[in-house]
């Protein structure tokens, strides 16, 4: 009896003393579940969650207990969940094969819901949780939210589609002018003086001024893209620009857009344009209002306005009174982040730019 005795308390000490190690541990992965900025989540065979980590309500705007309660259909965008359910099934049918690896990890992307109504893009690494005879029964799931990043990518991906473009233009219209400086040159050779040759330098200087321009152009573009877009807010936009001969008033207080770091010399050309085109003009009003398509934001001037024939070709790279490239520089600085622009004022009236940011590409607050 003695002996069973201690026995018994050897097997009793050794229960505590696993408990406690149990204890312990559940509290260090309960800290680090609470306190990681990814969202960790266990959904059952049907996909619906059973848990899922505080960190839900910082990235995605759902409480713990609203995010449980919503079936996949209120998380996950149609097409992403046609995606997921695909990958499902065929993590199903290697499973049925019994040559797939238990200890396997899938990473997949995702669009999923917030509670503003704007949509998020999601990195899931997920494995299956077995019981004891190794048979799926849930799904242990960590979401890393990569919208930022993504973004970064699309724009940087169409920034070097951009400069490949402009290099193979610019190109081609330098060699174009040092043709034209040759020849005038040529000319120039076979003149003994007078009238003629004087008017063979004079368009044999403008080309050259005009490749020089080009030139200078290139240097300002090839800045497009070198940084990763970041979030400003448009008053800092505005405060930066010195508007003491034409004055701003702008009434978008704490609306922040996600856009290239060169939109800060978008919006100093609009100025710039502003200045040279609106004569007469005694302000500027900038005004932003959330529509269903994103945020519009309007840059208006109590100018003369542009003539209708020309509200699309002022963005043409070439076009203007001066150097032609104020316009087209903005509206590629802007596309970057799928930000568009476009003129819509009423001649004699004065300009009015209209600049559409995509949901997801503005926060207020």
């Amino acid at each position: 009896m003695a002996e069973l005795a201690a026995s018994i308390n050897g097997m009793l000490e050794s229960i505590e003393n696993d408990q406690q190690v149990i204890r312990e541990s559940e509290e260090k992965y309960r800290i680090i579940a609470e306190n990681t900025a990814d969202i960790i989540y266990i959904c059952d065979m049907n996909l619906n969650l059973t848990y899922t980590s505080p960190s839900v309500t910082k990235v995605k705007g759902f409480t713990i207990e609203e995010a449980l309660a919503m079936p996949i259909e209120e998380r996950n965008t149609p097409a992403s969940i046609k995606e997921i359910i695909a990958l499902f099934v065929l993590e199903m049918e290697k499973e049925a094969s019994g040559a797939a690896d238990p200890d396997r990890t899938v990473t997949f992307e995702s669009e999923e819901y917030c509670r503003n109504g704007s949509t998020i893009l999601i990195e899931n690494s997920v494995r299956f949780l077995r019981n004891k005879d190794g048979e799926p029964v849930s799904i242990l799931g960590i979401g890393h939210n990569i919208t930022d990043r993504k973004k970064a990518e699309d724009a940087l991906q169409l920034t070097n589609a951009k400069l490949q473009l402009l290099s193979s233009i610019t190109r081609h219209d330098i060699l174009n002018k040092v043709m034209i400086v040759k020849g005038y040159l040529g000319l120039a050779e076979e003149e003994q003086g007078g009238e003629m040759l004087t008017e063979y330098l004079k368009q044999a200087q403008t080309a050259t001024d005009e490749i020089q321009r080009q030139i200078e152009f290139t240097r300002e573009y090839q800045q497009l893209g070198i940084q990763s877009p970041a979030w400003k807010t448009i008053s800092s936009l505005i405060e930066s620009i010195d508007d003491r001969e034409l004055p701003i008033a702008c009434d978008c207080d704490r609306i922040s857009i996600y856009a290239d770091p060169m939109i800060e010399r978008a919006f100093f050309n609009l100025y710039e344009n502003t200045l040279r085109h609106a004569e007469g003009a005694t302000l500027v009003q900038i005004r932003c209002e959330e529509t269903n398509s994103g945020l519009r934001i309007t840059w208006e001037d109590d100018g003369p306005g542009i003539p209708d024939k020309e509200k699309e070709i002022i963005f043409e790279r070439g076009y203007g009174k001066n150097t032609g490239f104020g316009l087209f520089l903005v509206r590629d600085i802007l596309d970057i982040t799928g930000i568009t622009i476009l003129e819509d004022g009423v001649a004699g009236e004065g300009a009015r730019f209209r600049m559409l940011v995509p949901e997801g590409g503005y926060r207020t607050g």
